[in-house]
């Protein structure tokens, strides 16, 4: 496991992977959380990520344009990312604009059950890659028993695609191509 900081971020995209998987706490995305004087040096950059301190204790984030940089520098675009944290919506809406072609996150305004996202993050990857299924119809299956394990979280659960921005069932890329 390995800190989300600007630096470690960067150096595992080097590294070309298919996906992305952040797991932790998330807080409601408002300025009353993130007050824009305590990250002077985001001011009118947009969207951003505030991530763990850097190595030199630091302040660590990435802006959405300087994510989208790094994803353009890759070799192969991310497959997707997995944002396993209550009110991720926005960063799940930051990783897609950067180039992400899935985004699997929390609905904005919503906690979730810390069982209901462990539960939902071991059957999605279990299914993904031992049964070969694509990344939107796993989160589909994946979604539909959590539904009936946990009746109020699935609902907060989103997935947010290159092809027509929030899950629609009737259109699913490929991940395992032939």
């Amino acid at each position: 496991m390995v800190c989300a900081t600007s630096n470690s971020i960067k150096r595992i995209l080097s590294e070309n992977p298919i996906a992305l998987h952040f797991a932790g706490h998330g807080a409601k995305n408002c300025p009353e959380n993130f007050p824009l004087e305590y990250y002077p040096g985001l001011k009118n950059k947009g969207d951003f990520l505030i991530l763990e301190q850097d190595e030199d204790g630091s302040p660590s984030y990435l802006c959405e344009s300087d994510l989208r940089d790094i994803f353009e520098q890759l070799k192969q675009q991310i497959q997707f990312v997995f944002v396993a944290s209550c009110h991720s919506e926005m960063i799940g809406i930051i990783f897609r604009k950067a180039g992400a072609k899935h985004v699997i996150c929390v609905r904005e305004n919503e906690p979730i059950m810390d069982d209901a996202i462990l539960y939902f993050s071991e059957n999605f990857y279990r299914i993904l890659f031992q049964q070969n299924k694509t990344i939107c119809s796993a989160y589909w299956e994946v979604k539909d028993m959590l539904a009936k394990k946990y009746p109020s979280e699935s609902w907060k659960l989103l997935i947010i695609r290159d092809v027509d921005g929030y899950d629609d069932p009737s259109m699913q890329n490929q991940f395992y191509q032939d």
